[in-house]
């Protein structure tokens, strides 16, 4: 997906995220942020928790950047997981890179009335959690591809992580 094309994704999300939350209210723009680097990035979930908060998740090759701010990151193999938070007003509150050697991807999010966000998607291998100063790696059983179920708290701390899977191709959405 080009730059464009996530960004209009997102932006689209974010609409309708929004209208569902303000539907007595007519839609207005509120924001709209851009996810960039040299390749290919992907947006393919959004969530919006109680107190307005927006949740994004994709996959990125090579980095990945934040519009409005100085942090990126740098995948580990050819595909990546991104994981961001932004506050109502489209402020960036944290950001996290997931995956491991082979290909990642991050397929989908959801949020519970406490804060937390769930995380889901695939990975061909092991999975490197990007922690806060500190690395956890989480390798996947069976063969193929695995899915893998990640609970991240409001902070943006990892409170766990699953990963599920055969011997044939598994994925979480």
């Amino acid at each position: 997906m080009t730059r464009k094309r996530c960004t209009l994704f997102i932006l689209i999300i974010s609409f309708v995220l929004l209208g569902n939350i303000y539907s007595l209210y007519a839609q207005e723009f509120a924001w709209a942020r851009r996810l960039a680097g040299p390749q290919n990035e992907d947006g393919t979930s959004v969530a919006v928790d109680a107190t307005g908060n927006v949740y994004a998740i994709g996959t990125f090759v090579n980095t990945i950047s934040f519009d409005g701010s100085t942090v990126s990151h740098t995948s580990l193999g050819s595909t990546e997981v991104y994981f961001v938070k932004y506050n109502a007003t489209g402020i960036l509150l944290w950001s996290k890179r997931i995956g491991g050697i082979v290909s990642d991807a991050g397929l989908g999010v959801a949020t519970d009335i406490y804060g937390n966000a769930y995380i889901t998607g695939h990975t061909s291998n092991s999975i490197v959690l990007d922690n806060n100063n500190s690395t956890d790696t989480i390798i996947a059983s069976g063969g193929g591809r695995n899915i893998f179920v990640i609970k991240i708290d409001a902070a943006g701390n990892y409170l766990w992580a699953k990963i599920i899977g055969g011997t044939g191709a598994d994925a979480g959405h």
